[in-house]
């Protein structure tokens, strides 16, 4: 089944699904997975085993690569905890308030969009439901600060400008200013009172919400649009990483931008060794952390970036294959929840959590 899964991937998809680092503009569409591929082709895929743990290429779900079957063993540590208690989904965002974790929206497998709220407890081990959402949302930017929650943008099911303020105190919802352009599948990183929101669909865009004026600004564009990428910040710097561009078949990323919120420009770094979109990022003791992703099949990589010394380097794979998770960082662990197990499907109720060595 492998050897069939290669030959396929090879006689009906272009080079541009491997890595290549881009610059410049590209027209940006948006799209869904299930939308653009026909019936027959994703059952195709899916057949071929873009879902299993082994995901694209030899090694991609395993800690494989090495030479003779012998498997390297890479650094890290991974745990299983409580799943979520609400239905199975990929394409939502989480945000860690008071050392518990809120996670928002999501997307079904049949592709509707989902007003949930989670609130999970790394003490108990523990979810319990919170208040839903004013409307459904998937592939929003989530992310808290000073104690509040905000759901960004995302489908509803066609791209919203939206701004759902959670406030954990009264346990209420409300609606703040609308983001500048409707948008889905983009980043979000934290510096500050300012959310910062970076490419999507479409990708170039780079606008941030300060949540303390409840205004926004546009910033400096990202040097290379594409969407389904992630990001984290590590001090008053953002970094942005992976994503891919449209339209079907997809082009992966590997690229690594910086954005320095203090002298607001923008530095290309070095990339991942692997490309992919559909990823989560999270930061943790100053390092940043690339997990997962997608295309042509599921990826379990862990990737660290060390901005002291400019390097990536190959950390222990998920437990499970996923794309579309949230990634938060809490008490020196990232928790990857949720994700799809196959290419733009496939949900999960999946809680893990990875620490570095």
């Amino acid at each position: 089944m492998k050897h069939l899964r290669k030959l396929f991937l090879t006689l009906t998809m272009p080079s541009t699904l491997t890595s290549r680092a881009q610059s410049g503009s590209m027209s940006l569409t948006p799209f869904r997975l299930r939308t653009l591929l026909s019936p027959a082709v994703l059952l195709t895929l899916i057949a071929c085993g873009s879902g299993e743990p082994s995901g694209p290429g030899a090694d991609a779900g395993t800690d494989a690569g090495a030479d003779a079957g012998v498997k390297p063993v890479f650094p890290g540590e991974w745990k299983v905890h409580a799943p979520m208690k609400a239905p199975r989904r990929s394409e939502l965002g989480a945000g860690v308030i008071d050392g518990k974790i809120y996670v928002a929206g999501g997307r079904l497998d049949n592709d509707f969009p989902l007003e949930l709220l989670e609130i999970y407890d790394p003490a108990t081990d523990s979810w319990t439901p919170g208040p839903s959402m004013p409307s459904p949302r998937d592939h929003a930017g989530v992310a808290a600060v000073n104690g509040r929650l905000y759901v960004i943008g995302g489908y509803g099911p066609t791209p919203t400008a939206t701004v759902f303020e959670f406030d954990p105190r009264s346990s209420t919802w409300s609606s703040k200013a609308p983001m500048v352009s409707p948008r889905a599948a983009f980043a979000v990183a934290v510096v500050g009172t300012k959310i910062h929101c970076m490419g999507g669909l479409p990708g170039h865009a780079h606008e941030a919400y300060d949540v303390s004026t409840d205004t926004w600004e546009m910033l400096p564009e990202m040097p290379r649009g594409r969407e389904h990428l992630a990001a984290a910040s590590i001090g008053t710097t953002i970094y942005v990483v992976g994503g891919r561009v449209a339209p079907f078949p997809y082009e992966n990323y590997a690229a690594l931008d910086a954005y320095d919120t203090v002298t607001r420009t923008w530095t290309q770094l070095p990339g991942m060794p692997t490309a992919r979109g559909g990823l989560g990022a999270a930061a943790l003791d100053g390092k940043l952390y690339a997990i997962g992703g997608e295309f042509p099949g599921v990826y379990a990589h862990v990737e660290e970036y060390d901005p002291t010394t400019q390097a990536w380097r190959r950390m222990k794979d998920m437990l499970t294959p996923r794309h579309g998770v949230a990634a938060v960082t809490v008490n020196e662990w990232i928790h990857v929840v949720g994700g799809g197990r196959q290419l733009g499907t496939a949900g999960t109720t999946a809680n893990e959590a990875f620490k570095p060595d």
